[in-house]
């Protein structure tokens, strides 16, 4: 199993990100989707405690 490193930030306000983001030619390189997660961890919260989780993320409609 690959890797995956996630990272996620509150942005307060995405038009200046964009801004930003075109100023220095990024490319968005997937078009945006609405992915909903779901996490779980045992009753005893014994994931929690080692700072873990179990998630399970439906990427929305993803084409090929």
């Amino acid at each position: 199993m690959q890797t995956e490193i996630e990272a996620k930030w509150i942005v307060p306000d995405l038009a200046i990100i964009r801004k930003k983001l075109n100023s220095l030619n990024a490319v968005m390189a997937q078009t945006e989707r609405l992915m909903k997660r779901r996490t779980f961890d045992y009753p005893n919260k014994s994931l929690q405690k080692i700072g873990g989780w179990i998630r399970v993320r439906d990427e929305g409609n993803k084409k090929h």
